[in-house]
């Protein structure tokens, strides 16, 4: 964004540039069309009267009146500033951009804040998948070790009481499989 701190300076040398061309036209409009045509007495007259032009060819009224007019536009901006004192405007304008380039700082330092926390957030979502994904090999591995461990030919009791707790167990395995997988999504699912 510019650098507006130099708004007050910067109006002031406008308005009083303003000012000097308000003086030189005003002189112009009275060395063309007299001393009665002076500004103090047409203030805010958009055309040329007609008493001061009826004699002329249409090029000189055009001429003439385009100087009227910028006489008129240059003491209209003069008006605009006093009455609603633009310099202290300018002023204003300098103090909250001035507020505005500190915020803008304090913004940017908390989206730096932001992004850290969005690489460290995808970080930790890698590190948890990699987790789940032990976790679920694990139960796999469990579930391998407890069906080979079973049995399928008639053996004792004793036997017999041992695989059925280790087929309960690998039932237990086998749901906790499925409930982990079933939860497995990751931190970015969420947002």
């Amino acid at each position: 964004m510019r650098n507006y701190e130099h708004y007050p300076q910067a109006i002031e040398r406008l308005v009083d540039f303003t000012e000097s061309m308000a003086t030189f036209l005003d002189d112009l409009v009275i060395s063309m069309l007299g001393e009665d045509a002076a500004w103090s007495n047409h203030v805010g007259v958009e055309s040329i009267p007609l008493k001061y032009v009826e004699t002329d060819v249409a090029t000189v009224y055009n001429h003439k009146n385009k100087v009227w007019r910028l006489r008129k536009e240059a003491n209209s901006l003069l008006l605009i500033e006093t009455d609603h004192h633009v310099k202290e405007w300018a002023e204003i304008v300098s103090e909250v951009n001035e507020t505005c380039k500190q915020q803008r700082k304090q913004l940017e330092s908390q989206r730096g804040t932001i992004d850290l926390a969005r690489k460290e957030i995808t970080r930790l979502d890698k590190v948890i998948t990699e987790m789940k994904s032990d976790v679920v090999n694990r139960f796999h591995s469990i579930n391998i070790l407890i069906a080979t461990s079973i049995r399928n030919c008639d053996i004792g009791l004793s036997h017999w009481k041992r695989d059925e707790r280790l087929k309960h167990l690998r039932d237990v395995v086998r749901d906790q499989i499925k409930e982990v997988q079933s939860h497995c999504h990751s931190y970015n699912d969420d947002f």
